[in-house]
């Protein structure tokens, strides 16, 4: 397996026949490119090339320069360059939101741009997981829907929510905003949705079945709360 490095592409560059032709923007790792007003994404640029150079490393573009707009939605702030014994970091900025929208990113470097589109959310209140139906019995399998709320109680759709389920429920997949959960015996079960530092929860209650009753394929259900 061959890692990816990083070298200085202003010197190395010349020697190699380096010529830069993209840049990637983008957040953390498994970070969705969203920001809540009022709070802060880190976001880090790498630059991609020609040559053989780029085969076996990335530009880090430390002579990258950093723009977003409109200014009203976001201001950017270039983080100070990583010292001398870093060989590896790239150039970084943090996104500061400002008010809903979306937000062009823009990175900079020997005249080529690379540009990511920022969602800026109100903050996140609370998170809610919603009820469709009820009750759940053994051998249900349950949709658990997560809705987010800013602190005005307006809902923020299509928010990805990070959904976690205690063990003594078998996870069933994803669905557009929620989780698909199986019960295989009765109990309390907490469920659990979280979106940066907010956290909503709420308690499945799984009871056996009725002589009368008969399976249902998906359903949802659950009180709503919030941890």
């Amino acid at each position: 397996m061959t890692a990816a490095c990083s070298l200085d592409f202003l010197a190395a560059g010349k020697a190699l026949d380096f010529e830069l032709v993209s840049i990637d923007v983008e957040p953390p790792d498994g970070e969705p490119p969203i920001v809540e007003v009022g709070d802060t994404l880190l976001l880090s640029a790498r630059g991609r090339g020609t040559g053989l150079l780029a085969l076996f490393s990335y530009d880090r573009l430390l002579d990258a320069t950093w723009r977003t707009s409109p200014s009203d939605l976001g201001s950017i702030e270039p983080l100070p360059q990583p010292p001398r014994e870093d060989s590896t970091t790239p150039t970084r900025a943090r996104l500061h939101g400002l008010g809903p929208g979306i937000a062009s990113v823009r990175v900079s470097a020997r005249r080529v741009t690379g540009i990511l589109a920022v969602r800026v959310i109100p903050g996140v209140a609370r998170i809610d997981l919603a009820p469709l139906a009820r009750p759940v019995r053994v051998g249900d399998t349950v949709d658990v829907i997560g809705v987010a709320s800013d602190a005005d109680g307006r809902p923020i759709p299509q928010l990805p929510l990070r959904f976690q389920a205690d063990s003594g429920l078998v996870d069933a997949g994803r669905v557009a905003v929620g989780i698909r959960v199986t019960a295989p015996d009765t109990g309390s079960f907490v469920i659990t949705a979280r979106f940066r530092r907010v956290t909503g929860s709420m308690v499945l209650r799984v009871t056996r079945r009725g002589p009368n009753e008969s399976t249902s394929a998906a359903r949802s259900a659950g009180a709503a709360s919030r941890r």
